[in-house]
């Protein structure tokens, strides 16, 4: 929780408003100019996280078990029960603050709960990694046994959505639940809800846990914390050249044998006075002078540009990410190498969200077949796999793959379905674009051929030969 705590005052500025003193409210800020590169290193690999994504964040596919026509039918059938799912959920949006949780907090949770206004009764909510505290199998990391979910809720809001008298919810009202693999149980306040407690038909807890990436133990590993001491160095020390700048353009000045009364303190802020006193004698001219301010040495700001790349190391984010290509014509090839380390990142935290949404598509299947009491649901839904598939990290050359396509098409090397995925057809529908293409090549013949029979053909000399 103290690791999470920080990371947030990171991300949200918070520490910033830290004070050279901390005991007095009137001393200077620690870092004055506010610059929070961690916050813009999470933002841009949560960004690139997704690739180029277009009108889905994540496709989700499933491929028939077997080829027969049932199998395809239900694997159709679990795709559209995931989708609906996912879009009754908003879950896409979910998706991508999780992303942005993954960097600052190095995971996100996933959960599926019951929730009868929506379809298939199934809602997925994203929770906050510090709201959910688990117990995971000893050899099976992935596998939760125990949950705690713990939210503070106002007490107006929990007595609206929970039908309880909101004069017995405390003001620092608690909404808890505890999931095992064998029960559930849900407390507003204190108070235990029966309608929301009872024996887990499941016999699994439904959450999910997404790591960004794993070294050792439950959590991930997040990004933020590689940037914490980086971003306060790189603060102090411009604010350090911030002053020198600020003395060179505003310097203190002195004054000797000045018979008026100047100042009576020798202050050290910019443009202030010194009043040095006076000669002895009353032949003394009055003199005025300057501190001159120490030039900033060349190596400050070769220090700046070396805290800068170290930023970009830590935080794998290559300089090509934020549009600086030393202004001259690279190839595709070339930018996707510069950006090697930022890719290989994103790829790493897809396998373990892959993996995370594959084991809560079963869970879904599942849930939805328990559901089922009427039986209409094939029963070998729940052996469905719904597959996320993820766009492209960056986006292809279109010369260079219409050539590609051209060239494989001539020899026989490309299927139909992989040439119009290829050119930006969404996974899963290349069937139908295949249809619609054949369609379209059957109008065009049979137009070609009723225009050919119509028209007479000309003789030699250019006229009508009837």
């Amino acid at each position: 929780m103290a690791r999470y705590d920080e990371a947030m005052r990171y991300f949200s500025g918070r520490v910033f408003d830290t004070r050279v003193d901390s005991s007095d409210a009137s001393s200077p800020l620690l870092y004055p100019l506010q610059i929070n590169l961690a916050k813009t290193m999470c933002l841009t690999q949560a960004a690139n996280l997704y690739g180029q994504w277009e009108d889905e964040l994540v496709d989700l596919t499933s491929d028939p078990l077997t080829k027969s026509a049932a199998s395809a039918d239900r694997a159709d059938a679990a795709v559209r029960i995931i989708d609906e799912v996912w879009e009754a959920s908003r879950l896409a949006s979910k998706l991508y603050e999780g992303g942005l949780s993954l960097q600052v907090y190095g995971g996100m949770f996933l959960r599926a709960a019951i929730d009868l206004q929506m379809p298939h009764g199934i809602r997925v909510d994203k929770l906050m990694p510090y709201q959910v505290f688990v117990r995971y199998h000893p050899m099976i990391i992935d596998r939760i046994m125990e949950a705690y979910i713990v939210v503070p809720v106002d007490k107006t809001e929990a007595s609206l959505a929970y039908g309880i008298k909101e004069s017995t919810l405390p003001d620092d009202t608690l909404y808890l639940e505890h999931w095992t693999e064998h029960s559930y149980e849900t407390f507003i306040g204190g108070q235990k809800l029966k309608k929301f407690s009872g024996d887990n038909p499941w016999g699994f807890v439904p959450i999910e846990y997404i790591p960004r990436m794993r070294l050792e133990g439950f959590y991930g590993l997040p990004l933020i914390e590689d940037l914490m001491g980086l971003q306060d160095e790189l603060n102090t020390r411009l604010a350090d050249i911030g002053d020198r700048i600020n003395d060179a353009a505003h310097p203190i000045r002195w004054v000797v044998n000045y018979r008026g009364n100047p100042s009576k303190d020798f202050a050290m802020g910019a443009d202030a006075l010194w009043d040095l006193g006076q000669e002895v004698g009353s032949g003394a001219l009055p003199q005025v002078g300057v501190l001159e301010g120490q030039p900033e040495p060349s190596s400050s700001f070769s220090f700046i540009g070396f805290m800068m790349d170290m930023t970009r190391y830590s935080s794998f984010t290559s300089p090509v990410a934020f549009g600086e290509d030393e202004g001259s014509q690279r190839s595709g090839v070339t930018l996707e190498l510069r950006l090697w380390p930022m890719l290989q990142q994103a790829k790493i935290s897809r396998l373990y969200l892959r993996a995370g949404l594959l084991s809560l598509h079963r869970k879904i299947l599942r849930m939805v077949d328990y559901r089922d009491t009427a039986g209409n649901l094939d029963e070998k839904i729940v052996e469905q796999v719904v597959v996320p598939n993820f766009a492209q990290l960056v986006p292809r050359d279109r010369q260079m793959l219409v050539e590609e396509m051209t060239a494989r098409s001539v020899q026989d090397l490309v299927s139909p379905e992989e040439a119009v995925t290829a050119f930006g057809v969404r996974v899963g529908t290349e069937a139908d674009e295949i249809e619609r293409i054949k369609e379209w090549l059957e109008y065009k013949t049979a137009v070609e051929a009723k225009q050919a029979f119509e028209k007479p053909p000309k003789n030699r000399s250019g006229g009508d030969s009837s």
